[in-house]
């Protein structure tokens, strides 16, 4: 598990619209856990939230992604 992977995570949510969509449409959060993890992407809940403790949630179109305390700015 890493940090390093968490961040690589959300700039790939950050910039690939296609990825972010997919993760996006899976309802649980085991299932996107294990998409992500499919996807080789190595990291924990913990781990993003940690990256991204402090940031404020917002809309897609303000341009933050939020999921479940997950906040993609």
């Amino acid at each position: 598990m890493s940090l390093e992977q968490a961040k690589a995570l959300i700039d790939r949510m950050r910039n690939d619209e296609k990825f972010r969509n997919r993760i996006f449409s899976i309802e649980e959060m085991d299932d996107r856990m294990r998409t992500i993890s499919d996807a080789g992407y190595s990291c924990t809940i913990e781990e993003i939230q940690q990256i991204n403790e402090g940031e404020n949630c917002g809309d897609i179109s303000a341009g933050s992604l939020c999921w479940t305390n997950f906040c993609f700015n």
